[in-house]
């Protein structure tokens, strides 16, 4: 199955932005993949086309965390939609 079809919300919700301003959308670019602090999900950093950073949240069930975070690194530069039909 692919990552959004895991996903507990597709698409994940904002963690850290600015401000409610921050749209997400599919052609925004995973800079960064990780463990998030004291949780099982992963985080994601990302980047919009006008250089606007933000992180999300990737929740999925139990069991898959490594997993997705291994096929986020082994995929290296993707877009979130991308990201979405990456199958783990």
């Amino acid at each position: 199955m692919k990552i959004k079809e895991h996903a507990k919300n597709w698409p994940p919700h904002i963690l850290i932005g600015v401000g409610a301003s921050v749209m997400i959308a599919t052609c925004d670019k995973v800079l960064r993949a990780r463990r998030y602090q004291g949780a099982d999900d992963l985080t994601l950093d990302m980047r919009k086309r006008d250089r606007i950073e933000y992180t999300i949240v990737l929740d999925l069930p139990d069991g898959l965390h490594e997993r997705a975070l291994i096929a986020i690194v082994d995929a290296k530069e993707i877009t979130l939609g991308e990201l979405g039909e990456l199958d783990i």
